[in-house]
C-alpha cells in the first residue's frame, strides 16, 4: 500500500501539516518499483505527480500521472505511456520533467543507461495535453563508451531563460571531482553536453550530493559526514 501526502506551504516560514491525497489501498502499489517526478502535464496551472513504474518481471514501464484536483487530493492515475513488456529497464533509468519544446506543457526525460556498453541516451515523453505521453524521442546519444550513466544526478529547468526546460546533469569522476553538464533543447534534440561547472580534482564528490533545481538556481546539499551538511547554490 502506497499514499501520497502533501505539506502545503503557508508561503511565509513552514509547511501545514501533511494531509493524505491519494491512497492506493492495501495491495495496490508497489512503493519500491516506483520513481517520481512532478510538473504541470495537462496545462491546467496546477502541477500534477507522475510516476515511472516498474515491472520487473516483464522488463516493462509505465508512466502514470496524478493530476491534481487543486484543492485537496490527487485523481487516480492514468497510464500515460506503457513500454510494452520486454521494452524498457525501469532500473536504469532516471527521471525528470520540465517543458522542453515550450508549448507551455510539462514532458518527461529519461536517462537512460545501457551500461553493458557504457553508453547513455535521454529520451523525452511531449505531452499531449489531455491524457499521453507521445512515444520517446532520442534527443541525444553519448555513443558507446562515452558516458557514465551510474555518475549522474539528473535535473531540469530554464537556466539560460530562453522559454524551454534544459537537462543538467552533475556528473561525478574519480578522484572526489565533479563536473555540471547542460544540455540545451533545440528542435527536438538536446545540444551536445556544455560543461558548467568544474570542481577540480579533490574538490567535490557527487557520490554525497543531492542535486536539485530551484527556479533558475541549481542546489547541491552535500553530506560531509558526522552529521554534518551543507547546501550550495550554483547561479
Amino acid at each position: 500500500q502506497t499514499r501520497a501526502f502533501i505539506f502545503t506551504s503557508n508561503g511565509i516560514n513552514g509547511f501545514n501539516n501533511p494531509t493524505t491525497w491519494w491512497d492506493s489501498g492495501p495491495g495496490n502499489w508497489d512503493w519500491n518499483g516506483t520513481k517520481l517526478t512532478s510538473g504541470d502535464y495537462n496545462g491546467d496551472g496546477v502541477d500534477d505527480m507522475g510516476a515511472l513504474y516498474g515491472y520487473a518481471a516483464q522488463h516493462q514501464s509505465r508512466a502514470f500521472i496524478f493530476t491534481s484536483n487543486g484543492i485537496n487530493g490527487f485523481n487516480n492515475p492514468g497510464t500515460w505511456w506503457d513500454s510494452g513488456p520486454g521494452n524498457w529497464d525501469w532500473a536504469g533509468t532516471k527521471l525528470s520533467s520540465g517543458d522542453y519544446n515550450a508549448d507551455g506543457l510539462s514532458d518527461l526525460s529519461a536517462l537512460y543507461g545501457y551500461a553493458t556498453e557504457r553508453q547513455t541516451r535521454a529520451f523525452v515523453f511531449t505531452s499531449n495535453g489531455i491524457n499521453a505521453f507521445n512515444n520517446p524521442g532520442t534527443w541525444w546519444d553519448s555513443g558507446p563508451g562515452n558516458w557514465d550513466w551510474a555518475g549522474s544526478k539528473v535535473v531540469s529547468g530554464d537556466f539560460n531563460s530562453d522559454g524551454k526546460s534544459d537537462l543538467t546533469v552533475l556528473y561525478n569522476y574519480s578522484g572526489a571531482q565533479s563536473r555540471i553538464f547542460a544540455f540545451w533543447p533545440e528542435d527536438n534534440k538536446f545540444s551536445l553536453p556544455f560543461m558548467l561547472w568544474d570542481s577540480g580534482p579533490g574538490n567535490w564528490d557527487g557520490n554525497k550530493t543531492y542535486f536539485l533545481s530551484a527556479g533558475n538556481a541549481l542546489l547541491g546539499f552535500y553530506n560531509y559526514g558526522n552529521s554534518r551538511s551543507k547546501i550550495f547554490a550554483f547561479f
